[in-house]
């Protein structure tokens, strides 16, 4: 890194010294900035440095890299990402939910062999490592189907265990370009958390080995943020949606009760579109 630096430094600040000494009572304000000669000497690898260093000296070198980066952008081809991502909270009602807006036209992904007819609804791409893994082309390759038959006004993966995931999304929507992150919408479902865990734990315990702890054991453990080495718990809610709101504005995101879904459907179906502006 230091024989890096020398060689781009040297060349400049070789120029710098060998200039002749300014004459006249006159201060000059502008930074000394090396001559284009000068720049045209670095190494060839350090063709961003001297786009850099040009275009303190010529504004067109700007405009050009700004139309070269615009090009690159355009010509990269769209990806059918989902712009509703329901994040859960698991054991939330999001079953009930999702199975609603796909009735009403919600793009949903296509099952490929080998995989579950339950990832139509729920892709789980980002907390998987497996699928995350190999990359966003895979993930969009599941709602090409929504691009090719212009059903792209919302398209949705409603997979319950993405609320302990907002690195992965913001990674993934922030690096696809375009407006991809600006048009996501969040949602998510929050149940009082231990009437949730106890459903979760009903719920996995079925899938578990004989030496799977008491729930008294797992909730201890939820309440000490410690993990369960059966199941990932989500924790709490606030951890994960601090972390949501540092990428995405408010406006973005729609936090419903599941007490509200339980007792006032409607209400909880209209705050769903006017959310999504239907």
């Amino acid at each position: 890194f230091v024989l890096l630096a020398v060689m781009c430094v040297f060349p400049i600040i070789a120029m710098y010294l060998s200039r002749p000494p300014h004459s006249g009572n006159k201060t000059l304000n502008m930074p000394f900035m090396p001559s284009t000669d000068v720049i045209q000497e670095l190494p060839y690898g350090h063709r961003i440095l001297r786009k850099r260093l040009k275009s303190f000296i010529d504004p067109k070198i700007v405009k050009q890299v700004a139309r070269d980066t615009a090009a690159e952008n355009l010509s990269k081809p769209q990806l059918a990402l989902p712009n509703i991502l329901f994040l859960g909270a698991q054991k939330s009602g999001s079953t009930s939910v999702s199975s609603w807006l796909f009735s009403e036209g919600v793009c949903r992904a296509k099952t490929f062999p080998g995989e579950p007819p339950y990832f139509a609804k729920e892709v789980h791409f980002f907390d998987k490592s497996i699928r995350y893994d190999q990359g966003v082309e895979f993930y969009a390759e599941r709602f090409q189907h929504c691009l090719d038959s212009g059903n792209t006004e919302f398209i949705m993966d409603a997979t319950p265990d993405y609320l302990t995931f907002p690195e992965q999304i913001s990674d993934v929507y922030i690096n696809s370009g375009a407006d991809a992150l600006s048009r996501l919408k969040l949602m998510t479902i929050l149940r009082e958390p231990m009437s949730r865990e106890l459903s979760l734990y009903n719920h996995m315990i079925v899938f578990a080995d004989d030496n799977t702890m008491t729930f008294e054991q797992h909730a201890d453990l939820v309440l000490k943020g410690k993990p369960n080495p059966h199941w990932t718990s989500t924790g709490k809610y606030v951890d994960h949606l601090k972390k949501f709101a540092s990428f995405i504005s408010r406006e973005q995101l729609l936090v419903l009760s599941y007490d509200e879904l339980k007792t006032n459907p409607e209400r909880a179906q209209w705050r769903i579109q006017q959310f999504l502006g239907r």
